[in-house]
């Protein structure tokens, strides 16, 4: 068990490590002064949750079918202007019709805009909407395929059984844009005020017939040094909710950049590029059962975000690295993303850094590579719950061996970091450090492949051995 208690008013000192955590300690039983629940996140005396609506009570004529109002989904035709009408006319129907997408790939070469209003479900596991074309194309530059809701727009959507994607090389492409802010009662939840709900939505890149993306045009390359073919990389980001975005409910969400072709028969790799997996800065939001894999930079990043609740994620880090190693293919940082400084990340801490052929190395036991994914960043956020994380390296460069206990769990040297986050970028590019973050605490942290299991502000907290159980290391308990 793990327990940080810092002053919080002083930078200066935080940095400088004048403060260590009390732990690790062990810890048997349940004790009820380690699990607080905010108000701003229950419903009565419980965190809420809600059940993926059925619509049961509504008749067969209110649900207004997307093949029937001018969408093909045959993934070659463009439907953007077909799905741009359909959600218009249901968010307008004042919650009387939803709309149905049926089993297809529904081929965007724009933004497709759910407003305020509109429910919409999808065929089970077969209702795609897939971005593709110029529009998505710049790197450095995201294009929504799906934007919900506008910034500063204030309503309630439902979305269901929706899968976003992109077909061929879509470096720009960011799949889900979620904006808008739900009302809420008095800051708690009512049932009378429910949340926006996203339930089995999920994003899904390469892998898969159709995509352009799968054993033929990405193959693994482990035996070529950093090699980065273009036409792979697929995405920008998977899906960032906005600081105008409020009140959201999450349940079984997957972001899965593909590390396999699901058609093959042998499940063979593939090596497919995305930059970023979750990005949130918003307040009260419930994520429940959910994972990102896979993305480049960062799976779940959490930036000036407030009442965040977390339950049961999983993420896993790209089997390719470090070949090439992060940030590659996506080098130029972004300020608006606040991408991660790999230099600044495995060089400035009490470890003793090397430097190894012009790579830096993070000379913890043994040496494993320091500019790998991350699977959680929380910066400058308060009342961040997360209740059983999963956060795995099972690969470096496609091998195995660094994930056995055997081997010293040393796939990767960190896993999930707790700082200062970065408030925009100056004219040189670089980042001015902001304000310390306030509470985060975990229940049932457990990691696979990663010497340290905690980072806070340049100083690793938990290392893996300390902690290790069985399948993977635990800590019961850790709050800052």
């Amino acid at each position: 068990m793990f327990e940080t208690t810092p002053p919080k008013n002083s930078l200066t000192q935080l940095q400088g490590n004048l403060y260590a955590p009390h732990g690790p300690q062990p810890m048997e039983g349940r004790d009820e002064s380690y699990f607080r629940k905010p108000s701003t996140l229950k419903l009565d005396h419980v965190y809420y949750e809600r059940s993926k609506p059925q619509y049961e009570s509504y008749p067969a004529s209110a649900f207004l079918s997307a093949r029937e109002h001018g969408a093909v989904g045959d993934g070659v035709t463009d439907d953007t202007a077909a799905l741009n009408a359909l959600f218009k006319a249901v968010a307008a129907a004042d919650f009387s019709t939803i709309a149905f997408l049926d089993a297809g790939y529904y081929l965007v070469t724009d933004t497709v805009y759910v407003p305020a209003g509109a429910l919409i479900v999808g065929e089970p596991l077969a209702a795609v909407i897939m971005g593709a074309g110029a529009k998505f194309s710049d790197i450095n530059n995201a294009h929504p395929v799906v934007i919900i809701g506008e910034p500063g727009e204030v309503g309630r959507i439902e979305m269901s059984d929706v899968i976003v994607s992109t077909k061929g090389a879509a470096a720009g492409a960011l799949l889900i844009q979620y904006n808008l802010d739900t009302p809420a009662a008095q800051g708690t939840c009512s049932a009378d005020l429910p949340p926006s709900g996203l339930w089995d939505v999920h994003t899904r890149i390469g892998g898969f017939a159709g995509s352009g993306l799968q054993v033929a045009e990405c193959p693994i390359t482990p035996d070529v040094p950093n090699h980065i073919d273009a036409s792979c990389i697929a995405a920008h980001t998977s899906m960032h909710i906005t600081p105008s975005a409020g009140n959201l409910y999450m349940e079984n969400n997957w972001l899965w950049v593909a590390d396999h072709d699901i058609e093959d028969l042998n499940m063979t790799r593939i090596t497919v590029y995305a930059g970023r997996g979750l990005l949130i800065e918003a307040s009260r939001v419930w994520l429940v059962g959910t994972s990102v894999e896979h993305h480049t930079l960062y799976q779940y990043q959490l930036v000036n975000a407030s009442d965040i609740w977390m339950g049961q994620i999983q993420t896993e880090t790209p089997y390719y690295q470090p070949n090439p190693p992060a940030p590659f293919p996506f080098t130029q940082r972004s300020a608006a993303y606040y991408d991660p400084d790999f230099d600044a990340d495995c060089l400035g801490n009490p470890h003793n850094f090397e430097f190894n052929n012009g790579t830096q190395t993070l000379a913890l036991a043994g040496s494993p590579p320091c500019a790998m994914a991350w699977g959680l960043r929380v910066l400058s956020s308060e009342n961040v719950l997360v209740f059983g994380a999963g956060l795995y390296s099972f690969f470096n460069n496609y091998q195995t061996n660094c994930s056995q206990a055997t081997a010293g769990e040393n796939c990767q040297a960190r896993m999930f970091a707790i700082g200062p986050t970065a408030e925009g970028a100056g004219a040189a590019g670089t980042m001015a450090m902001a304000r310390d973050l306030s509470t985060v605490e975990i229940y049932s942290l457990n990691t696979i492949g990663t010497v340290s299991m905690v980072t806070r502000q340049g100083t690793d907290m938990a290392l893996w051995g300390d902690n290790y159980v069985n399948f993977a290391s635990t800590l019961a308990v850790f709050r800052f």
